[in-house]
């Protein structure tokens, strides 16, 4: 777990992005070798707070990148160790998302694996207050 240095309160849904990290996590966990690491960080960004889960799992390959958030998608790589998910984690952790006004990203790792990053937007202080 790697946080930003300082604590910043973000406008959000707690118990959904809750959701969107276990979903994550889950899948990281699920397509990673065993004694492998996953990553969770927290960075600021601007007035954002950028949010990072990577693993060096089994990867997306370039052509199931873009269909990754599709509802019950599971793509060909991730079709033989994920037995019991039905494609929806993503798709869910996506729409949490949009419904936030934000995004919910995919990328390759260029050394193996993915990383899937969201942003929040940062709580100004007088907003805190009412």
């Amino acid at each position: 777990l790697l946080f930003a240095e300082e604590e910043s309160p973000v406008y959000a849904d707690a118990s959904r992005i809750q959701q969107v990290l276990y979903n994550l996590t889950d899948n990281a966990i699920k397509f990673s070798p065993e004694d492998s690491e996953i990553e969770i960080a927290c960075s600021e960004r601007r007035s954002r707070m950028v949010v990072t889960v990577s693993d060096s799992g089994i990867g997306i390959s370039e052509a199931d990148l873009s269909r990754v958030f599709d509802r019950f998608f599971k793509g060909d790589l991730s079709r033989g160790q994920d037995k019991m998910g039905a494609g929806l984690g993503l798709a869910i952790a996506r729409e949490v998302m949009l419904a936030h006004g934000e995004s919910l990203e995919a990328q390759r790792r260029p050394e193996g694996g993915s990383r899937f990053f969201f942003t929040l937007p940062k709580a100004d202080e007088k907003n805190l207050r009412h």
